[in-house]
């Protein structure tokens, strides 16, 4: 491609070609720099340019419709552009978007004519000014292709392709490692809040979450990671999903019953055979007036106990210090993760908000600066802040690290800062440290992936990327990563064999 850096790529069905025309016409209009695929010049190589457009765009705004759903390359333009955090999306039709991209807020112009004084496309064009002028530092390139990258097809279509089917559908993931394992293979699934006033939602799922990282330190066992246990809830329905399509031989189950505060939580946890639905196990933890923090490690413990036997000698947990944690604390920081994981702009500025509460309550708390690091890192991502704001970022993270240097938290939210800050080498020796207190932490390997990516060892990203999708089978990220890694280094056998480990959730 000639000529200056496009502000707009313009992504959409050819069945569209009218509406994608009007509205690359009232894009030009109002001023933008748009390129797509009509722009073309004689002689030049469609596959080429029209990467070289889709990586250098400031934001990518995708059409969707029932024809672009269905079309490959659109997919693969939008799976492209949410990488790099450039994705724009536009329903011009009422159609169900592919599953990876129904979370994200789309701008409404179902039907809309080409009228460029229709109230919505005025409003749409104010919201793109403003995400292009975030987009001067908050867009992320993705890492240029090896100069062996294949040549004959845009590696990013590739690793598209391979994967559109069964990301469309949902994934289902069976490691040879897991089928084979003799370990026990558990899931904890999202505990219910059963309080009486329904406020305690964040709070059931945060504390399922913390329980989950306490079990996966236990080598004796192989515990899938959030994602998973995630989808497994949403089919519960189906009771071969979690055994027969992913190897499950345990369950865990829990609720959560606030009555009047923080400091007055009981949590109720019972232990499923998935051969045959029968409980294992149960048993309630009533903790009113007392440390809630303490519970997760008591309830992984007592889970572990029941399915590999108690721990003895030097393999017992060591408990960590929080017994000087305000329960309230405790849980604003369970709430201000549980808000980030949603992944929107509202909630990533909640959690900043909860988080300063967190550490006003427990300055002392290193798990309280690493969140607030991580929800002011997440914000300037989005734009919502300033730059400035990453420098006290930083800070936090380094405070969670020095109050406590057992805590993988602050050396991921490190990680994030100096990634963003384009110190890769230093971004993958914090998550290294976070990996080795947490090596089962499915999204730091994925994040630890990408970093190597970025820092040019592709080679060593897939092994990262590889381990994180057998940590956590249903997180779609690794998936996605490993195809376009596996394409930009002309690896086309392994991508297709990797495709192959996977079967589409029916």
């Amino acid at each position: 491609m000639t000529g200056q850096t496009p502000d707009i790529f313009l992504s959409y069905s050819r069945q569209d070609l009218g509406i994608a025309g009007k509205m690359a016409a009232a894009l030009k209009a109002a001023g933008h720099n748009v390129w797509w695929d009509q722009a073309l010049k004689s002689g030049e190589v469609y596959d080429q340019v029209t990467e070289t457009a889709l990586r250098e765009a400031r934001v990518v705004i995708v059409l969707w419709s029932k024809a672009a759903v269905a079309s490959d390359w659109v997919r693969s333009e939008a799976t492209v552009a949410m990488q790099r955090g450039a994705l724009m999306p536009v329903m011009i039709e009422a159609c169900q978007r592919p599953v990876m991209f129904e979370l994200r807020q789309s701008a409404d112009l179902t039907g809309w004519k080409g009228n460029a004084k229709d109230p919505r496309m005025a409003a749409f064009l104010t919201d793109l000014a403003q995400q292009l002028e975030k987009s001067a530092t908050g867009i992320v390139a993705l890492p240029p292709p090896p100069p062996r990258a294949m040549r004959q097809y845009a590696p990013w279509l590739v690793a598209a392709l391979i994967l559109i089917t069964a990301i469309g559908a949902g994934w289902s993931f069976l490691s040879s490692k897991a089928a084979n394992s003799a370990k026990p293979i558990v899931a904890v699934l999202p505990f219910t809040d059963m309080s009486e006033a329904k406020g305690k939602a964040y709070f059931a799922e945060g504390l399922a979450e913390e329980i989950l990282d306490a079990l996966s330190q236990d080598s004796r066992l192989t515990v899938l990671g959030g994602t998973t246990a995630r989808a497994i809830s949403n089919n519960s329905a189906d009771p071969d999903f979690a055994r027969v399509k992913l190897g499950v031989t345990r369950l865990l189950e829990g609720s959560v019953r606030g009555d009047g505060g923080s400091e007055n939580v009981k949590i109720s946890v019972r232990l499923i055979d998935t051969a045959n639905g029968s409980e294992i196990w149960s048993q309630r933890f009533d903790r009113s007036g007392m440390d809630v923090a303490a519970v997760q490690e008591e309830v992984a413990q007592a889970v572990a106990a029941q399915i590999a036997g108690p721990l003895s000698g030097n393999a017992l947990e060591k408990p960590r210090a929080t017994s000087a944690v305000p329960p309230a604390a405790y849980e604003k920081v369970l709430v201000a993760r549980q808000l980030l994981r949603t992944d929107e702009a509202a909630s990533t500025l909640q959690a900043r908000a909860v988080a300063n509460e967190a550490v006003a309550l427990a300055p002392g708390y290193g798990a309280a600066y690493a969140i607030r690091s991580k929800a002011t890192a997440a914000a300037r991502f989005r734009g919502l802040v300033q730059v400035s704001e990453m420098e006290s970022a930083r800070r936090d993270a380094e405070t969670a690290i020095k109050l406590d240097p057992a805590l993988p938290e602050g050396f991921k939210a490190l990680g994030t800062i100096l990634w963003m800050s384009q110190d890769y080498k230093a971004a993958i020796k914090a998550l290294q440290r976070a990996l080795a207190l947490r090596p089962d932490d499915a999204l730091a390997r994925a994040s630890l992936g990408r970093y190597y990516a970025f820092a040019g060892d592709i080679n060593r990203a897939i092994v990262e990327l590889e381990k994180a999708a057998v940590l956590d089978p249903m997180l779609d990220s690794p998936y996605s990563y490993l195809a376009r890694y596996y394409a930009e280094t002309d690896r086309t056998d392994a991508a297709l064999t990797n495709a192959k480990r996977f079967r589409v959730v029916s």
